[in-house]
């Protein structure tokens, strides 16, 4: 997907795993969930990122990273829902067959308004998840994000809670499992 200032791909170079990582460690400490140290990256789940069940999109301006959303199927690695919500994503993996994940939503601070361009990750995603044979997602988001979501997605919410979003991570936030119908999800829009 090319738009004037950006484009939208599936990651095709290595290189790019340091600089999702650094702009993941930005994110964190720009919301509060990671303190400022000399650390300069943080890899969220390096099972899931290295996995061939998982596909990683990017948004990139001038070769430079601006944004990013992983899209995972499950696995015996399981999904990033596992780490905050275990017995929720287990519970749906009995009621549905082809589930995956859409984790990993990222811009970086100057394109967090950038609505165009999160979309645009949203329906990559999407997409891919389609091509993946993955029917339900679930996702966490913080608690301010659901209604965006809702609308987006079509996604509804299957629990929420205050917890770690990793265990890198001590930090506790509100955040909510939800879920939407991959075949359904862009008729939002």
């Amino acid at each position: 997907m090319k738009s004037n200032s950006y484009t939208i791909k599936n990651l095709d170079d290595p290189k790019y795993y340091q600089e999702i990582n650094h702009l993941t460690y930005k994110t964190l400490t720009e919301i509060g969930l990671v303190d400022n140290k000399n650390d300069s990256e943080i890899e969220l789940n390096t099972l899931l990122n290295r996995s061939d069940n998982t596909n990683i999109l990017i948004a990139e301006f001038q070769n430079n990273l601006i944004g990013t959303c992983s899209v995972t199927m499950d696995s015996c690695l399981g999904l990033n829902t596992d780490f905050s919500f275990k017995t929720e994503t287990d519970q749906l993996r009995k009621r549905y067959e082809k589930l995956g994940s859409f984790w990993r939503i990222l811009t970086s601070i100057e394109n967090r308004t950038n609505i165009r361009m999160i979309k645009g990750l949203i329906k990559g995603a999407i997409d891919t998840a389609k091509i993946m044979s993955i029917e339900t997602c679930v996702f966490t988001v913080e608690d301010k994000r659901v209604s965006l979501y809702e609308k987006l997605v079509g996604a509804s919410t299957v629990a929420n809670k205050e917890c770690c979003i990793s265990p890198l991570i001590d930090k506790k936030v509100k955040m909510t499992l939800m879920m939407c119908d991959i075949n359904q999800a862009w008729n939002n829009w």
